[in-house]
């Protein structure tokens, strides 16, 4: 489960008006992948009279760390008739809670014995 924080509450103080009204905007840009984006906050604070301080924070946010796989057994030497079936391997990641896992497996032929005199 992946917690978001938050924006901040900012407050705002005014020589005149004792209840400044303050506006928050945020737009999201998407990046190359979904989890990899950025965010633009942007707080107006506007006195009685119309007047404002605009002020903005920029969060980029970027998925750089790689998922772990789950379930993948250790080698092994097994005679040809008992061969382990592939288990069921998972996966788990900081940022996407479905991450596929492809399999594949390749075999290589020993070379034959020779003989010797």
């Amino acid at each position: 489960m992946r917690l978001r924080a938050g924006p901040a509450s900012p407050t705002a103080t005014d020589n005149c008006d004792d209840n400044v009204q303050i506006d928050y905007d945020e737009v999201r840009t998407n990046g190359p992948c979904s989890d990899s984006y950025t965010l633009t906050r942007t707080w107006t604070a506007t006195d009685d009279c119309g007047n404002q301080t605009v002020e903005t924070q920029t969060i980029t946010v970027l998925d750089t760390t790689p998922p772990v796989l789950i379930g993948v057994p250790d080698d092994v030497t097994a005679e040809c008739d008992s061969v382990p079936q592939p288990p069921t391997v998972t996966a788990s990641d900081n940022c996407d809670d479905d991450v596929p896992v492809q399999y594949q497996e390749t075999r290589t032929d020993a070379p034959a014995p020779t003989a010797t005199p």
